[in-house]
């Protein structure tokens, strides 16, 4: 559990002691918060949510207001570096004076954000929402370049035939088409929030020294939409070519299993034919019979390979 409390300065904002009183905090930060950080809220007029509470999905569960303050709840995600760029829900509080942030994962959530010209809860509020989308831009960026090493992959490496590793491959594309669905569905949180914090500006239900930051960021929010569906349309394509090396991976094997049986077509019917057991069948006891079928058998085998050959059928 974790507090952390700013209070206004002529400069901005600035870290205070969270064991002092809150009532002077115009930012309030609580990490996994317990029983006790909420009996605290509680007194300054905050309901701290529950976690599974946040994690609904209706826009009324996620936009709302609890006695004096408004919530709304986002899906925000710290960069990992490793692939692993889960997104969890992130509680802001707001009131005319305060703002709470409710959070239970991501500890280095708000790591970079600048306190300098924080001066009421609506400038703060969009400055975290800002560094949120700079997080998502950054998990954007990563699965861009995964995508380019995809597409080397697929359409300059001629080598790139095994069907394991084209399968292996299709998984791959398939998780970054997961995560991209995913970051483009917490982009239209995002933007139904940000729709909705310019709606309590006017009704001058929260605090703004300025707008110009609301509107940077739901210009950023729909500029990384527009790249994301580019990244989806992007991992289509990826996996349709895909797709398409392993039909034509699968064709080629037909084929040689094709040219090889009808190759050994007519030694076949040779064979089938000296193989039968007629009382009354011309040249059975034929001395030389053995070598002539035998002869027969090798020249149409080879007549007909040489024929694929001339073909350039193999």
């Amino acid at each position: 559990m974790t507090v952390s409390a700013y209070r206004v300065e002529e400069t901005g904002l600035r870290s205070m002691d969270p064991r002092a009183d809150l009532a002077e905090a115009l930012w309030i930060d609580l990490y996994n918060p317990g029983k006790a950080d909420a009996d605290r809220m509680r007194e300054l007029g905050f309901e701290i949510p529950r976690l599974k509470d946040m994690g609904q999905i209706e826009p009324s569960q996620r936009l709302t207001r609890k006695g004096e303050a408004d919530m709304l709840t986002v899906m925000l995600t710290e960069p990992s570096g490793d692939g692993d760029d889960s997104f969890a829900p992130v509680t802001f509080l707001l009131s005319e004076t305060r703002i709470v942030t409710v959070r239970f994962h991501g500890p280095n959530l708000w790591n970079g954000f600048s306190l300098a010209r924080r001066f009421t809860p609506g400038d703060v509020a969009v400055a975290l929402m800002a560094l949120g989308v700079g997080h998502i831009a950054d998990v954007l960026e990563n699965w861009d370049r995964e995508l380019d090493k995809t597409a080397q992959l697929v359409f300059k490496d001629e080598d790139m035939e095994d069907a394991g590793e084209l399968r292996a491959l299709i998984r791959a594309t398939g998780r970054m088409g997961e995560a991209l669905s995913d970051i483009r569905l917490n982009l239209l949180i995002l933007r139904r929030t940000l729709v909705h914090l310019e709606q309590l500006r006017v009704e001058n239900r929260v605090n703004f020294s300025r707008k110009q930051g609301l509107k940077n960021a739901d210009r950023d929010v729909e500029a990384l939409t527009v790249h994301a569906d580019a990244l989806n349309g992007r991992v289509s394509l990826a996996i349709d070519a895909t797709m398409g090396l392993i039909s034509l991976s699968q064709n080629d094997n037909a084929r040689y299993y094709s040219i090889v049986a009808t190759i050994f077509l007519p030694a076949t019917l040779i064979a089938s034919i000296f193989g039968m057991n007629f009382e009354d069948m011309p040249m059975l006891h034929w001395l030389a019979g053995f070598e002539v079928s035998l002869a027969l058998m090798v020249g149409s085998s080879l007549a007909i390979f040489l024929f694929f050959v001339l073909r350039r059928w193999l």
